[in-house]
């Protein structure tokens, strides 16, 4: 469908940044989505990091796919001795992409959906390597956050992304007697005193019914 003229009119050109910042003193007007893009570029360190970091991406981006798992244990060294040489944060994203795969190809290997190479390296599997190599990172992680290099917040959303920990508790409840009868609401709200209210009680009464 051709563009109206009016459309045309309401279209803004592109603007190429330029080397200069400008202060930003409110986000007001300036889309959810466009935000962080806003704050980085008013700010000069910010912006000069970006554009090391998309240096260090675009190098592991035309890295060759690894082939063998002793290829892949070499390329996991080798991607952390890059981080520490070019001082970028090292990542399971960062270290896919330097193995030559995404981050979805990651997982299935480390979860073992994807069975990946056929040869082993020091005696590890691909699962296994790759599972070494998260533990590297997780140490990272949790080292940084020890000594408040990262926000616990930044940390807790890292230990999710890589480690697949979750924020949930596990109640296990059993019965006194062997019997096959199963608990009933009053019996389940005893184990639970500080978790459990008449309300929830109700609650169960009504699942049972």
């Amino acid at each position: 469908m051709a563009r109206t003229k009016k459309q045309d009119r309401e279209q803004k050109p592109f603007i190429v940044p330029d080397d200069t910042t400008t202060e930003l003193t409110s986000l007001k007007g300036i889309p959810p989505q466009n935000q962080a893009a806003a704050q980085i570029m008013a700010d000069p360190e910010k912006r000069e990091y970006a554009s090391h970091l998309l240096k260090a991406l675009t190098d592991s981006f035309k890295m060759e796919p690894v082939k063998s798992n002793q290829e892949m244990a070499e390329r996991m060294i080798q991607y952390f001795e890059f981080s520490a040489e070019r001082k970028t944060l090292p990542t399971m994203e960062g270290m896919a992409l330097f193995l030559g795969y995404s981050r979805p190809t990651l997982r299935d290997w480390r979860t073992g959906r994807n069975k990946g190479f056929s040869d082993l390296y020091l005696g590890l599997t691909t699962s296994q390597l790759v599972q070494k190599a998260l533990t590297v990172l997780e140490s990272f992680d949790a080292d940084m956050a020890m000594r408040q290099k990262v926000s616990p917040v930044t940390y807790i959303f890292r230990a999710k992304a890589i480690s697949g920990y979750e924020d949930r508790h596990v109640i296990e409840i059993e019965a006194n007697d062997t019997s096959s009868r199963p608990l009933t609401p009053e019996e389940i709200a005893k184990n639970l005193p500080e978790m459990i209210d008449d309300g929830m009680i109700d609650l169960l009464n009504e699942v049972n019914e």
